[in-house]
This record gives structure tokens, sequence and C-alpha cells, in this order.
């Protein structure tokens, strides 16, 4: 394979990966404008930067560790670019599950456990915390959405989430 193939199928995933991650920050702007009661979008408080999908502010957790993520959901991962093209190859993501969601992601390959979730004295995370890999396609990324919408739901003590 030659520099400029190599060059163009790297660029074509990190498009692809691109379009996927527009769709998953798309996916939260749509759940809050759906649900404007119970979420809302803002800037992780736990990555710092790129966007999350957050409790409304009258909306309290179950989880104890609310107070310390202040209502934050879950969040994408965002990676910089290294050259021009302007895409973003990441789009793994951290999400608040119930326990019962969180062991089903793990046992399904979806994700797995965040290292802090339920450590004793780890007050930042909750027990159901857990990374879910990136999508590589569409049916990947309907499964990440309905993960995210399970955390949306058990992080609004159960409300209905519309979709």
């Amino acid at each position: 394979m030659t520099t400029n193939m190599m060059t163009t199928n790297i660029l074509s995933y990190m498009c692809k990966a691109n379009s996927l991650l527009q769709q998953q920050h798309e996916y939260f702007h749509h759940l809050a404008q759906l649900n404007p009661d119970l979420l809302r979008v803002a800037t992780s408080g736990l990555e710092k930067r790129g966007p999350a999908l957050f409790t409304a502010s009258n909306v309290h957790a179950p989880e104890p560790v609310d107070g310390h993520t202040k209502g934050e959901i879950g969040h994408f991962h965002l990676l910089d670019s290294d050259d021009d093209s302007g895409c973003v190859p990441d789009g793994s993501g951290h999400v608040t599950l119930s326990l019962e969601d969180a062991k089903e992601v793990i046992a399904k390959g979806w994700g797995q456990r965040h290292m802090m979730s339920g450590r004793l004295g780890a007050k930042i995370v909750g027990k159901g915390f857990v990374l879910v890999y990136a999508p590589q396609d569409k049916e990947e990324l309907e499964v990440m959405k309905r993960i995210f919408k399970a955390g949306a739901a058990y992080m609004a003590s159960g409300r209905e989430i519309k979709v």
C-alpha cells in the first residue's frame, strides 16, 4: 500500500468517526430539546471540554455523587486532530448507569467499568460509571444512544425520557 493510499484510508476512517461523533453530539441536544424539564447540555465538568448531557438543575439524581458531578450524566471524549483534516477520531464516552444497566453494558462487550467506579473514597463518579466504547457504525451508534438514554433515565430518578 502506498503512503497516499494509507493516508487516504486513515482520513476516511477519521472522517467516518467524526460523522458518528457529530451524530452523538446531536443526540445529546435532541434529548435535551425533547426533555427540557429533565435534561440540558453543557460543557463537561469531568472532561473540562466538549459537550455533556446533564440533568436539569431541578432534577436530583439517585447517585450520592450527584453533587460532585453537578448532574453530569455522560460525555463523549474528544481528541485534537494532528493534521488539517478537522476530524476528531474518538467517540468513546463515560456515562453513569444503574448497576443493572452497567452490568449489561459490560457483559455485552459495549464498555468497561471505570477504574474509580465503586471504589471506597472515590466520590467523583458513581458505582455505575462506565466507559462506553466508540461506535464503529450506525448499528453501534444506536446501541450507544440507548445506553445514554438509560443513563439519562437513571440520573433523572427513573423518569421517562422522550426520544
